[in-house]
């Protein structure tokens, strides 16, 4: 029995007064986003897996915020140096840099050496799962929105996202995903979905039926022999607040 700790952010989204701090950290034109998080990487230090979450895009072109948003690929590696292992890049955001975008923040975060999935810069990379290994334990890791802003992607296999008025539909496609990790050699999957309201404290009612999906699943009840879990939940699926 394996037994380890895991922690995830909230939303990491660069309004205009946090683009003009991170630039004055900088030098030489740079941003530095690493002093946001210096209270927070003592506690990602202390988990054997560190999560974020990046909503906005880190693509070509100047920087911009609400309600389009553009983040300088410097975040990526302020990312890395606070101690996160991988982000999830699934959110309503995705698609406000189009394909390019995508593949910006792919890029930035391949060059920063932390994982992510939920926005693919390829169809093959969208077909490969995301691995993460703690401890000997392989896990498979998959993120999902239910909103674009209106978004249209790109491509069928830019974003993982499904319409929040279809949530069976969404429950499906994650639990493919999740199955298709598993047949890969997972031993368990995290699922880290981007939905609900800002605004809105508990859960969101067409927020439900998705994560009741989830959770009546065969892969949910599929045993995880190396997990340490409360009762039957191989599965965690929230909603996380605004981190930046």
């Amino acid at each position: 029995m394996a037994h380890f700790t895991i922690s995830a952010s909230g939303d990491l989204l660069m309004h205009q007064p946090l683009l003009d701090r991170a630039r004055a950290n900088g030098s030489g034109g740079d941003y530095d986003f690493g002093p946001f998080f210096d209270k927070i990487a003592p506690y990602v230090a202390k988990v054997d897996l560190g999560l974020c979450h990046a909503e906005a895009p880190m693509g070509p072109g100047p920087p911009t915020t609400y309600p389009i948003f553009n983040t300088p690929r410097d975040l990526a590696k302020s990312i890395h140096r606070s101690g996160w292992d991988a982000c999830s890049t699934a959110s309503n955001h995705s698609l406000d840099g189009g394909q390019a975008g995508i593949g910006g923040t792919a890029d930035a975060l391949d060059d920063a050496g932390v994982k992510h999935t939920g926005s693919f810069s390829s169809r093959q990379r969208s077909n490969e799962p995301t691995f993460l290994r703690v401890d000997g334990v392989k896990f498979g890791f998959v993120a999902y929105t239910d909103a674009t802003n209106g978004l249209r992607p790109p491509h069928s296999w830019s974003l993982n996202t499904y319409s929040v008025s279809e949530p069976k539909a969404g429950a499906k496609a994650i639990i493919a995903d999740a199955r298709k990790a598993r047949d890969k050699g997972a031993d368990a999957v995290i699922v880290q979905m981007h939905w609900g309201r800002a605004d809105l404290g508990p859960p969101r009612r067409v927020c439900r039926p998705t994560g009741e999906g989830l959770l009546r699943s065969e892969q949910c009840r599929r045993p995880a022999r190396l997990l340490q879990a409360d009762g039957p939940r191989r599965w965690q699926s929230e909603g996380f607040g605004p981190g930046f």
